[in-house]
Formats: structure tokens, sequence, C-alpha cells
């Protein structure tokens, strides 16, 4: 019997010029060269053409949808009903930290901050981005007058100027712009001091002092023309880093300002007084003039509430049971409200009004007739008070903290803004 050796299929075999599988392959290939040649003298059908994208697809830019402006909401009765009246304007892209009626009445300008409020009064830091921080004209029932756009900070400082023609703001991006009453803008001043906390009209109309604030204790005052020529640079020491307070005495003949140390400047930028503080001192975060330009006082975070001379010479001292964050002194200059106390200018406490609104007062003001002031607070409602501090009127309908209270100049409707982001106009006119 002959044995033959098998190798497995490997390449050795399909070579081997006796494999059946040599064989094989020989008659696959040219089957495939025939297959070839005859393909060579056939057409070939092309393929369907790719479909051909759209141009308009390929190029369309999307087009932004521009915020939505505030718009107001009809009157809606506030709840618990009290008898008044509040006009809901929402849509704040932030809260609404500053409030300021012209002198005839007929705008509200409010001016916006950053989502999250670290101290009142002021907001700083976040990203810049000016749509957050445009400026809005209002008539006093809630109607859209115009938006002001070009601030890229939050808007601490809204005045206008004694005959209503031009409303002056102070931004943390260190400008500080002028607008015509329709909203035209007019110019921007570069301050190149840090964040303007504080913009104030010199009474009879012809210079705007900015106070600003660089770093805790590079503060800086700057009396300027409305034409945006520079008068005079001055300074205070040392601040909170939140806020910048600055005021005109109601004779037109002093400036007064500081955050945690304070000074008083004649008119002319003179230094006539400075109340000395230090670094870690308490800052005074409340501060307001008697109406007949005689004296001037402070309220700190510790509640002390303090008097001083157009020397800053210590006047008077009076404490409160919490901290005295904003300060309103009747127009009648009988009457000082500071935090939750409510005092005679001779020094008596007459009463508090922290079992209504509780410790966290953040804005003050009186009526024209100073027969009633407005308090806003961190528990959500705005309450009215009588002379000897009774609660007249608890408006509720904010939900968020109150940051800002403002009168009309009749006396008529009291505006709030809040963190809520909106802003809320009460008729009161019947209530005082």
């Amino acid at each position: 019997m002959r044995y033959e050796k098998r190798y497995p299929l490997s390449l050795k075999a399909v070579l081997h010029p006796r494999s059946r599988i040599s064989s094989l392959i020989s008659r696959l290939c040219i089957a495939a060269a025939l297959l070839l040649i005859a393909g060579c003298d056939s057409s070939p059908t092309p393929p369907p053409p790719l479909p051909r994208p759209s141009a308009t697809a390929m190029f369309v830019i999307p087009t932004a949808t521009p915020p939505a402006l505030p718009t107001a909401t009809p009157p809606a009765v506030s709840t618990p009903t009290t008898g008044t009246d509040s006009i809901v304007i929402s849509g704040f892209p932030g809260p609404v930290i500053s409030l300021a009626w012209s002198p005839d009445g007929q705008t509200l300008a409010t001016g916006v901050g950053n989502p999250e409020v670290t101290g009142v009064p002021g907001a700083v830091g976040g990203t810049p981005n000016a749509a957050n921080y445009t400026i809005r004209l209002w008539g006093p029932d809630g109607t859209p007058k115009a938006t002001l756009t070009g601030h890229t900070g939050p808007v601490d400082g809204l005045a206008w100027s004694p005959d209503g023609k031009t409303l002056a703001s102070g931004s943390t991006d260190a400008t500080m712009r002028l607008w015509a009453p329709d909203g035209t803008p007019i110019r921007t001043i570069n301050c190149n001091n840090g964040a303007v906390f504080t913009v104030a009209w010199s009474p009879d109309g012809t210079m705007i002092a900015t106070g600003s604030i660089k770093t805790t204790s590079r503060n800086t005052v700057q009396i300027w023309k409305p034409d945006g020529t520079l008068l005079h640079t001055l300074s205070t020491d040392y601040s909170g880093g939140k806020f910048y307070n600055l005021a005109w005495s109601p004779d037109g003949k002093y400036l007064a300002g500081g955050a945690t140390d304070y000074k008083i400047w004649s008119a002319d930028g003179t230094e006539l007084g400075h109340v000395a503080q230090c670094a870690h001192c308490t800052p005074a975060w409340g501060m307001a003039w008697a109406p007949n330009s005689s004296k001037w006082a402070t309220g700190d975070e510790s509640g002390f509430l303090e008097f001083y001379d157009l020397h800053a010479n210590p006047a008077q001292e009076l404490r409160n049971t919490a901290s005295i964050n904003t300060l309103a002194w009747s127009p009648d200059g009988k009457l000082i409200a500071g935090g939750t106390g409510l005092w005679s200018v001779d020094g008596t406490h007459i009463n508090s009004i922290n079992a209504t609104m509780g410790t966290g007062i953040n804005s003050l003001a009186w009526a024209p007739d100073s027969k009633t002031f407005a308090a806003g607070s961190d528990n959500k409602i705005v309450g009215l008070f009588d002379t000897q501090g009774r609660p007249t009127a608890t408006l509720k309908g904010h939900t968020d903290r109150v940051l800002r209270v403002a009168w009309s100049p009749d006396g008529d409707t009291l505006a709030s803004g809040a963190l809520d982001e909106t802003v809320r106009l009460w008729k009161v006119g019947s209530n005082h």
C-alpha cells in the first residue's frame, strides 16, 4: 500500500504544480478575465446624482430673538386687599436696584443690577452684559416710554436734573451717562475710578457729583459740569466695597459723601471736615441731609445714628436695635426715619416698625407732605406709616426682597423695585 503525504491547505499547497486546488484557481482566474473584458465593452449605468444641498439651508443665519422688554400688566389689586391698587411692571432681566422720578412726575427711570445682589444698596461683580443693564423709562401708569442702552454693568445711580431735562446714570462700568427725557443719549463721561455707585445733581443744576470705588481703600468723588468738564477730584478713605453715598445739601453749598468714613466739602471742592474711620470699621450705609442744610446724618450696620455739623463734628448719637441701612428725613425737617426706628430731630425715639417690617429695611422714603413714610424690606412687603410710626397700610405682591421705594413728586404714586425683577406702582394718594 502506497502512502501519500497530505499537506494542510496552505500557501504551499496552493502553489504546488500538481495541486488540484491550483488547477481550480487557474480556471477561476480565466473566467474573471473574460468578465472584465466584457465589462469594458459596455457602458456602465451611472449612479443617481446626490441631491444638492439647498443654498437656503446652507447659508441661513439664525436671527436672534431680542429679549422681551418689560411690559406693564393691567392694574391689579394688591393682596391682601388694603384699598390700594398696584400696577405691575415685569420682565426685567435682573433685580431693580435704582428708581428716580422726573421732577414733573411724568417719568419713572429704573435701573437694573445683577441677578445676585450681595448687598443693599449696590450690586457689583458678575459678567458684563449690556443687554442686562438697560435703563427703562415709564409713565406714571406703567406705560413704557424708552429703553436706554449702553451701560455694561449694574446701574446703581440714577438722578434727574432739577429742571427735568437730563437724566444722569452711574454704573459699575466706571461711566456716567447723560440722557434726554426721551431717552436720547447726550454724552458718556468716563470717570476711570472704578464702580460709580452715586450720581448727584447740585440743586441749581450746574454740577453733577459722582462717587466711585476702585478698591476698598480708594474712593473718589468727582464734580463735573454737564458738558463733561471735570471741575474737582476729591477722595475719602475705606469702604465696604458695595456702595458710596453722596448728597448735596438742599441749599447747594455743601457736598457730603463716603462709605465707611465720610467727608464734607464746600461746593468749590474745599474740604471742611472728615469723619475718620478705619479699614475694618463698620460701614455706614444710610445718609441724609436735614432739609434746612444745617446738619447731616449717617446710619451704620451696628445701628448707630450719627449727626454731624457742617465741619463733620459729632452733634448727636442715637442707637437703634437693628442696622440702619437707609435714612430718610421728613421734608418738613421734624422727623428722621432710620432702619426700623423713627425719631424726632431732638433725639426722642418715637416708635419702631420692626413688628410690621422685620429688621431688614432696605429703603425708606417720605411722602412730599411729610405725613407718611414708606419702607421696603427683606420680607417682601412695602409698609406705609404715619408720623407716629403706626402702620397705615401693608402692600403685598412682591415675591422677593424689596430693594427700593420712591414717591412721585405729587405723592399720589409710590414705586417699589425688588429682587423679583419687577416694579410696582402703588396708587396710594388717598392713604396719606
